[in-house]
Order: C-alpha cells, then sequence, then structure tokens
C-alpha cells in the first residue's frame, strides 16, 4: 500500500549548495565546537539547537565523535520526523560508525501542506551546510513509512542530495530520476511488510530506468530496521556511488562491506530463511559489481537454487503471494461497500477477518505467518487511507469516521487513539452507549493514562457521567467525578 502524498512545488528551488561551504565553527576543545554563539558536542544528541533566527528551535543535531570542524562530513537528514531527538537517537548509534553529522527538523505547523514542509526541509539543509562543514557530495536523506514515502520524492525537488534511505516503505517512481547517476537509493523492508509484494514489482521497473538501488530485505515486519541494519543500508548507499562513480573508490570500506554481506547470507542461512539468503546474494552481486570479485557469490547462488529447501519455499511463496492478491481485492471492495452504505452490522465480518490473521500468526508454516502479518498491516494501512481521505474531502460526515475508527480498532486494537476517537465521535453524535462501550473496550487493553481519559475532546459532558467514572474506577481504582453504583455500571 504506499500512502504517497503529491505535492505541487515549483520547479525553480532555492540552491543551498551553490554558495559555497561557509566554515563558521572555530574550534573550542576537544569535546566543544563554537557556532556562532551556541556551543555543540560531539557525540551528543542535542535539542533544540539554534544555528539561525530563521529557523524554530525544534532542530536535533548529532556531531560523530570523529568530527572535526576542518573536516566535511557527510550528513544524514531525517525526513518528516515527528520528535526530531527520538528519531535522531534511533539513528545515532549506526550513523556514528559511518561519522555521519545527523540532523532532524518537523515543519513548526503540521497543518502546512506537504509543499510547505519540503521548503522547510530545504532550508533545514542550507542552513546546516552553510554553519557546519558538510560533505556536499554525500547529502543523503532518510525516513521510515509516509516518511520514508516523502524522502524518496525530495531528490527531485532538491537535486543536491546524493542518497535516500528508505525504511519500512515502498518508494514511488513519480520523480525518481532515470540514469544511473540518480541519487543512490536503498529499501530496507522487512519481508512481513505489507509493502513487500508492491516493493517486488517495483524492482524491476526501477532496474529498467537505471535508478541506482538497492533494496534488502530482512525478517520481521513493519518494523524499524535494527541497527546492524541501518549501518548496512548506509554503507551501500555509499556503494551504489562508487558504482557510479560519484565517490572515490575505498577499498578498505569494500572489503568490510562484502564481509557484513556474507556474514548477513550466512545467517539467514544458518536460520533456514532460503528465500532472504538468495535475495541477499543477488543483491550482492548487484551491489559489489565492479567494485569486488563477485564469482563466489555467483557460484553460491547456482547452488541454492537446487536446494530442495529453497524450492519449498518458493513455492509456499508463490502461493501466498497470490493468496494475499485476493485478500487484499476482497478487503478493499468490502470496506467500500460497508463505507458507503455504513453497514456497522458487517463490523463482525471485519473483526473474524483479523480473528483469522492472528491465527494464522501462530501457524507452524513460515510462509503462513509472514502472509498474515502483511495482511494484517494492510487492512490497518488500508483504514487509515480512508480516514485521511475522509477528514480532507468531507471532514462534517461524522457517522463515516466514526465506522472507520470502529474498524481501526478492530484492525489495530493496541492503539488507543482509534477508541477516544470513536469515544469523542460518539459523542457528538449523542451516543452515549457506544461511547462507554468503547472506554471499556479501551480499559481492557490495559490502557491506564488516567489524565488522557479526562481529556477527550468533546466529551466533556460525558466524562461528568456517572457510568463513565464507574468504569474508569473499576479498570483503574480512582476517578475524577462520582461513579456509579457497580451495578448500574454494567
Amino acid at each position: 500500500m504506499a500512502r504517497i502524498r503529491q505535492i505541487g512545488l515549483k520547479t525553480r528551488q532555492p540552491a543551498f549548495l551553490f554558495c559555497g561551504l561557509l566554515i563558521l565553527l572555530v574550534l573550542c576543545n576537544a569535546s566543544e565546537i563554537k557556532a556562532q554563539d551556541i556551543r555543540l558536542r560531539k557525540g551528543v544528541a542535542m535539542d533544540k539547537v539554534i544555528l539561525s533566527d530563521s529557523l524554530a528551535g525544534n532542530l536535533a543535531l548529532y556531531l560523530p565523535t570523529n568530527y572535526s570542524n576542518l573536516t566535511p562530513s557527510p550528513l544524514l537528514f531525517i525526513a518528516g520526523s515527528d520528535d526530531p531527538l527520538q528519531s535522531l537517537r534511533y539513528f545515532q548509534n549506526a550513523a556514528e560508525q559511518r561519522g555521519y553529522i545527523i540532523a532532524a527538523s518537523t515543519v513548526p505547523d503540521d497543518t502546512l501542506s506537504l509543499t510547505d514542509e519540503v521548503v522547510h526541509i530545504h532550508r533545514v539543509l542550507n542552513v546546516l551546510t552553510q554553519n557546519l562543514p558538510i560533505n556536499l557530495s554525500k547529502i543523503v536523506v532518510t525516513g521510515f513509512g509516509s516518511d520514508g514515502q516523502l524522502a524518496a520524492l525530495l531528490p527531485s525537488l532538491i537535486p543536491e542530495l546524493s542518497g535516500v534511505l528508505v525504511l519500512g516503505a515502498v518508494p514511488g517512481l513519480d520523480g525518481i530520476k532515470t540514469s544511473k547517476l540518480a541519487p543512490a537509493m536503498v529499501v530496507i523492508m522487512g519481508r512481513g511488510d505489507f509493502g513487500y509484494s508492491d516493493m517486488q514489482l517495483l524492482e524491476e521497473r526501477f532496474a529498467r530506468n537505471k535508478v541506482p538501488l538497492s533494496v534488502q530485505y530482512v525478517s520481521g515486519g513493519h518494523q524499524r530496521p535494527s541497527e546492524r541494519q541501518l549501518e548496512i543500508g548506509l554503507t551501500a548507499i555509499e556503494l551504489l556511488g562508487m558504482q557510479a562513480e560519484r565517490y572515490a573508490k575505498d577499498t578498505a570500506l569494500v572489503a568490510a562491506a562484502y564481509n557484513n554481506q556474507l556474514s548477513t547470507i550466512n545467517d539467514f542461512k544458518k536460520q533456514g530463511e532460503w528465500i532472504l539468503a538468495y535475495h541477499w546474494i543477488e543483491q550482492g552481486i548487484k551491489l559489489f559489481d565492479g567494485l569486488w570479485d563477485v564469482a563466489s557469490l555467483k557460484q553460491e547462488l547456482k547452488l541454492i537454487e537446487r536446494l530442495p529447501a529453497y524450492r519449498a519455499q518458493k513455492r509456499w511463496v508463490a502461493l501466498y503471494q497470490y493468496k494475499e492478491q485476493s485478500q487484499r481485492l476482497d478487503f478493499t471492495l468490502n470496506l467500500e461497500e460497508d463505507l458507503e452504505d455504513l453497514n456497522f452490522e458487517n463490523l463482525g465480518w471485519w473483526n473474524f477477518q483479523m480473528q483469522e490473521l492472528q491465527k494464522r500468526k501462530t501457524s507452524t508454516q513460515d510462509e503462513e505467518r509472514v502472509f498474515a502479518s502483511r495482511m494484517e498491516d494492510f487492512a490497518n494501512a488500508l483504514v487509515l487511507d480512508y480516514i485521511e481521505l475522509i477528514k480532507k474531502t468531507n471532514p462534517s460526515d461524522l457517522p463515516a469516521l466514526l465506522w472507520l475508527n470502529m474498524l481501526k480498532t478492530l484492525t489495530n486494537p493496541k492503539a488507543p487513539e482509534a477508541y477516544m476517537e470513536v469515544m469523542s465521535l460518539a459523542t457528538r453524535l449523542g451516543d452515549t452507549g457506544t461511547a462507554l462501550y468503547y472506554l471499556e473496550e479501551l480499559l481492557k487493553t490495559g490502557y491506564a493514562d488516567y489524565d488522557a481519559l479526562y481529556q477527550i475532546p468533546e466529551t466533556a459532558l460525558l466524562r461528568v457521567e456517572p457510568q463513565f467514572n464507574a468504569l474508569v474506577f473499576k479498570y483503574l481504582k480512582k476517578s475524577r467525578y462520582p461513579a456509579a453504583q457497580p451495578d448500574s455500571a454494567q
């Protein structure tokens, strides 16, 4: 499911790399650098850094321990981060290994359009390159999920970017430069991610368009990659740059990367994950072509192709991918019909489908578990897409939003936001019974944020009801207002 937001940015972009590098930092000691009138520390994740009066203080910044204001460093920029500091810490160790400066900054007003978000990113990059010694040929942008899709779009709007690290998302083809000199793109995705099948179809298209691409499928579903996977991904961007002769060949880096590739392949082989082992061998042949001798990898590929275990897994993959396409269509058509008719009774059908997927996730058959993970993620992404669509096109359609959020509590029962949204919408529609029912369903999940329950929008009158407080008291052993007697709260 590609959740790609369309934008309409003007073709003439403000160029932030044609002004030359302005080194404004003065080395104070081994651990502190002074930029203008602020002090920046190496090896520490810093929040609310102000490098320019033109930027709001929501810039998170990390300087690697080997940072020097006399030597340009590569830059990793995190696109669309909701929490810049938290996102920066996630990348910190992996980027440290490659000597990257890391930066993240959100648009101050999250209601702005994607065009404004891109302009903000461009402006932040401009400030960074003017105030820090950035290696202008090694500026990489990254993001997870929908932010990863945004990151994939940025090189077509900010041509100075040299690489994209897409995590858990399917990049769109819109705006991708179709040449060997296009920015290197690395995609890291779990085989249980709902975008897995779509990404497989796109791989050939990217290859035909001569886009420098390395797809690194890993175990797991729609989740953030591990630190080791991030480091391998960043290294792959540099290898693709060497293949395109944008970067000078670093033999030591190539040798270390090749050994990491072999180690990853061997790990998958030991775990009996032959599909992933085969994929990483294929990717290794492409990634190291012209940089290292890949004859042994080609031989390994032939050996795996003859293994009965690999052939059996390949058949299971084909079977469940066919089933996945069929069930995706079934889910999409049912959602559209139910939403049009506001068929609240069919929520039982959806509940049954999600329960069946939960059963499949405990199957002894590996591919069945992967299939269930992808379908569960797909169903949740499908609902989120329609919620966003209704909010943009007809935000006053409260019954439709109510139905979709009820469905969201089934596709993602551990997410409290959907339950709260149902309570808010049901209260606005005068359906107190539904609001109270979903309050108890939320509390049954173990939710214990007492203060948040009394801050749900549009529920002021509901929150003073004895029945509301009786349920809160039943599960959290306290309530803000008088509670009903136990028998009257049933």
